[in-house]
């Protein structure tokens, strides 16, 4: 991905599931995801474009404390 311009922003290892998301090296917004999510047998790829705001309020909405603590932090 890194070759094709994507950067990646979340990269999750664990015993049986790999989880990550690109999104675009070029963009300061991101506006497109690329999301991967694998377990022992399966492999999802979905390739979207999203609206920033819209997962913002998203999270805001249905996170836990620990990630909205961590979000207001970074205003």
């Amino acid at each position: 991905m890194d070759d094709n311009g994507w950067t990646r922003i979340i990269g999750f290892i664990g015993a049986s599931d790999t989880v990550l998301i690109y999104v675009p090296a070029d963009s300061e917004t991101p506006d497109r995801i690329c999301l991967t999510v694998t377990n022992d047998d399966e492999l999802v790829v979905v390739s979207a474009t999203i609206d920033p705001a819209a997962l913002v309020d998203l999270i805001e909405h249905h996170a836990g404390n620990d990630l909205k603590l961590a979000l207001n932090s970074l205003n």
